[in-house]
């Protein structure tokens, strides 16, 4: 079910409730967490006392086949909110923009 308040959300999340992983460097080890929610843009996640990089990546399957980049945007406790960057981001960001 969506969530009718967006506050300043640009896509609705949905109740997700399963366990993900992380990798927060590259060649580095999967570790546990479980996505709460998830949208089109982003992901609530809780991930415990895990310190997490601004950039990282989540795994949606045990397999590791559905994944996303994610940008760390905020932290309350044991919680983290994050948004997949675009592609266009990415470039900026590899380019070495400022703006990115």
């Amino acid at each position: 079910m969506a969530r009718d308040d967006l506050g300043e959300r640009k896509h609705a999340r949905v109740g997700f409730e399963r366990p993900g992983f992380l990798i927060l460097e590259p060649d580095g080890p999967w570790l546990e967490c479980f996505v709460t929610d998830i949208s089109e843009g982003g992901a609530g996640l809780r991930v415990g006392s895990l310190a997490l990089p601004k950039n990282f990546m989540l795994l949606l399957t045990e397999n590791g086949e559905v994944k996303r980049i994610c940008r760390l945007v905020w932290r309350r406790g044991e919680f983290a909110g994050v948004r997949f960057p675009t592609v266009k981001e990415l470039m900026r960001r590899d380019s070495g923009d400022p703006g990115a």
